[in-house]
């Protein structure tokens, strides 16, 4: 440890040292300052456990940033499957309706109204190719998430 008469030499050195070289100082005061100057370096951290620490960091920050992206992914999955599902039942519901329609058609078309059957049955297929791709475009976006 470090003593008052380390520190009172270190001081001597170290004004010797600013008025002459360091050949010049006697062979104490070099002394004094290699002690000083090894102490100061075997005190401090060393160059391999700042690297370590950074390293650890790094490694650490790295860590981080997957586990956040590995949650983004599966959020931005659960909102792609929750679109998905609604669009197929929206899909579902507008088939029924449909059905439905085509149904009461079919009942109401047994008069001898043929145009009335043409017009159903494209508003069948129109709202049929609407649902059908709701679904697709809900079921591309899970496979992008």
């Amino acid at each position: 440890e470090p003593t008052a008469a380390a520190s009172y030499t270190r001081e001597a050195w170290a004004n010797s040292l600013a008025a002459v070289e360091y050949g010049a100082l006697p062979v104490r005061e070099r002394l004094d300052a290699l002690a000083w100057l090894v102490h100061t370096v075997c005190d401090g951290p060393s160059v391999r456990s700042v690297l370590d620490a950074r390293i650890e960091d790094a490694q650490n920050t790295k860590k981080q940033l997957l586990e956040d992206a590995k949650t983004d992914k599966k959020r931005r999955q659960a909102e792609a499957n929750a679109k998905a599902r609604a669009a197929a039942e929206e899909a579902a519901l507008r088939m029924q309706e449909l059905h439905s329609l085509q149904a009461a058609a079919a009942q109401g078309g047994e008069g001898g109204e043929g145009g009335n059957d043409q017009v159903s049955a494209a508003r069948i297929a129109m709202e049929a190719a609407a649902a059908a791709s709701a679904a697709a475009g809900a079921r591309a976006a899970v496979g992008r998430a």
